[in-house]
């Protein structure tokens, strides 16, 4: 007899915890969600703010409804306990990400989601110059920077003077040289080159 018992009880804990939730079979009763996001850009770091639209499908519910959800950025877990439908969150992240709404819980039932967003962050830009070196005491000198990653178009300044669109400067005497490129996010890097005359 003890054996018999032993092996209802491991039937009954080994059940899925979608069998135990006490989930109406009536898809009406049975609550549902959605995550949104806002924000984003940003140079190498962006915050986001998420938003939850829950809802019980119950029509017995109200405003006072409390949910617990579960949702996951990049590789990493979160959960959120006693909400409400428009609850919202932020997150610093410094990578672009996906974040997947995995499940919301009401009165004890727990329905899988799995709705996802993209969150993107700029890496902002890159910056490569070539040098062409002045004849002696000359201002034939020239620096071509190029850009890349962040997002298109560039435009570049150089020595802190006006931004142009093209990265191409010239007329340039032997001496040190300030680059800046900045994307169309307002993202902006800087790099230093020396010029020595031939």
């Amino acid at each position: 007899m003890a054996f018999r018992i032993g092996l209802f009880v491991f039937f009954i804990t080994s059940l899925p915890s979608m069998l135990l939730a006490q989930c109406d079979d009536d898809d009406d009763d049975l609550p549902s969600g959605s995550i949104s996001a806002s924000g984003g850009g940003g140079c190498g770091s962006a915050v986001f703010s998420l938003s939850f639209s829950l809802s019980s499908n119950d029509d017995d519910d109200d405003d006072d409804d409390v949910f617990n959800v579960s949702y996951r950025i990049g590789g990493q877990n979160f959960s959120l306990s006693g909400v409400k439908d428009g609850h919202s969150v932020e997150h610093t992240l410094t990578t672009t990400s996906t974040v997947v709404l995995v499940s919301v819980t009401y009165a004890g039932c727990t329905i899988s989601i799995n709705s996802s967003e993209t969150l993107e962050v700029s890496a902002g830009p890159s910056l490569s110059i070539t040098p062409t070196a002045p004849s002696c005491s000359g201002s034939n000198g020239t620096l071509v920077a190029r850009g890349s990653g962040g997002r298109s178009p560039y435009e570049y300044s150089l020595n802190g003077g006006n931004f142009q669109s093209s990265g191409s400067f010239s007329n340039l005497t032997a001496g040190n040289y300030t680059v800046t490129i900045r994307d169309a996010n307002g993202c902006t890097s800087t790099q230093n080159q020396s010029l020595t005359g031939g």
